[in-house]
């Protein structure tokens, strides 16, 4: 296992190192050593998984509490060490290739805002004016190279993006970096994956959910991209994290609450000197007062579109008061206070975009 694990460092290592230098990896090489580190940190993984707690049956014998209790605590530190080393290589490697992509993007506009207006001097400037770039990125580009076009030539034709996503793709492309997006995806989250899992290995059950704030914003490094998030824009970056919040905070609160009366045997309900039923019916029923400020601030993270109602948010955004007074569950605790926030933050935001909108009238 160890082997594995530094083996998976040092392919981890090279991943970063090719990647900064500009002409080094390829698209073939750099998606290759992300397998091989894929495959090492799943192999420990699993490794670790199937091993079995070491136990000297001598010890054990003459010391059969405190012996077995450290070889546990050995076995469990290891466990969530495995954890965190590859969330950070993950998380590591995806930042590389968000900081290499933005670079690329960057280089790519200069080089074309500089050929359009030696273009639009030469030609008088007859570009047409409602042109929206289409990009159809092929397979091949997407696979890194490595499996011919044909064989998904259909699937191709699914592949299309329009406006400034396919012109994100077509330079990236121009760069052979067209598989960058997806793969950076793919590592965001596995970090996050993998960070919810320490959480819940360190705190049991659901985790702590405070963890949550400091997990979501891994989420930032998601880009749009064909395969996993064709949806995702740059102006809608701030959407999964808040959509990562609140999921999280809902379900792992309602999980709680509802293990609380059929798995704890009633503790949740006898701490507050309620019947379970009732008890469940109070957690679920005030938490889901706070839903629908979720809902709204998600819509409007994601479609950025101002709303008439926003006064009308702002007055009712106290009734997420209640899950943060009343709520014995933590998660939901945190679920109302982040509802009544966001209330305020989308109210604010609405007044500072109609303010905007109405000095260009």
């Amino acid at each position: 296992m160890q082997i594995l694990v530094v083996a998976a460092s040092v392919v981890a290592v090279m991943f970063v190192v090719l990647l900064s230098l500009p002409r080094a990896g390829g698209p073939v090489m750099l998606p290759a050593l992300g397998l091989l580190w894929a495959t090492c940190s799943g192999l420990a993984l699993l490794l670790h998984a199937e091993l079995p707690v070491p136990i000297d049956r001598a010890n054990s014998r003459l010391f059969p509490d405190s012996k077995v209790q450290v070889e546990q605590e050995i076995f469990r530190a290891t466990k969530a060490s495995l954890l965190a080393v590859v969330a950070s290589h993950a998380l590591l490697m995806a930042f590389a290739l968000k900081l290499k992509m933005t670079s690329a993007l960057r280089r790519r506009a200069a080089a074309a805002a500089a050929g359009r207006e030696h273009t639009m001097g030469a030609a008088g400037g007859n570009a047409a004016p409602g042109a929206v770039p289409s990009f159809g990125i092929s397979p091949s580009d997407l696979l890194c190279g490595l499996v011919p076009s044909a064989v998904f030539s259909n699937y191709c034709a699914m592949l299309k993006l329009e406006g400034a996503g396919a012109l994100a793709l077509q330079r990236l492309a121009q760069e052979g970096l067209a598989w960058v997006p997806t793969l950076g995806n793919l590592l965001t989250l596995t970090a996050m994956g993998l960070g919810l899992a320490l959480n819940c290995f360190l705190s049991g059950g659901m985790g702590a959910p405070e963890a949550i704030f400091m997990l979501a914003p891994i989420l930032l490094l998601l880009s749009q991209d064909v395969l996993i998030l064709p949806g995702l824009s740059e102006r809608q970056r701030y959407c999964p994290p808040q959509l990562a919040i609140s999921a999280y905070l809902l379900v792992s609160g309602v999980l709680v609450a509802v293990s609380d009366v059929v798995v704890g045997g009633g503790g949740g309900p006898a701490a507050v000197g309620l019947p379970p039923t009732l008890y469940l019916l109070k957690e679920l029923g005030i938490a889901a007062l706070a839903v629908p400020h979720h809902v709204i601030f998600l819509r409007y993270l994601w479609t950025l579109h101002a709303e008439s109602w926003g006064t009308v948010l702002l007055v009712a955004a106290p009734v997420c008061v209640l899950p943060l007074a009343i709520c014995d569950v933590p998660a939901l605790r945190f679920f109302g206070a982040v509802g009544m926030l966001a209330a305020v933050l989308q109210y604010f935001s609405m007044k500072h975009v109609r303010r905007v909108g109405m000095k260009f009238i």
